[in-house]
């Protein structure tokens, strides 16, 4: 299992800066990828961290991602809101 990619929390993919709709939005498209890329940098630290002592627990990776997520850390996209 060692060499294959995690697929399971990928690096957040960047927004095309056309995708701003510049209108002051709070928060903006572009601060939200900001946040979630700083939270994936720290949760992938930690995976090679314990990758490198031996301590490569899925189980606790995937807490460790809910907990980012349900703490606000992890903002939702405002692209996934629903208008009615």
């Amino acid at each position: 299992m060692t060499g294959e990619p995690r697929e399971r929390d990928p690096r957040p993919l960047r927004p095309d800066p056309s995708e701003c709709c510049g209108s002051g939005c709070n928060p903006c498209i572009l601060e939200v990828y900001e946040d979630e890329l700083a939270a994936w940098e720290e949760r992938e630290q930690r995976r090679q961290q314990a990758a490198a002592t031996g301590g490569d627990n899925p189980e606790t990776l995937t807490e460790s991602m809910k907990s980012a997520a349900v703490s606000g850390r992890m903002p939702p996209s405002p692209c996934a809101t629903t208008q009615e």
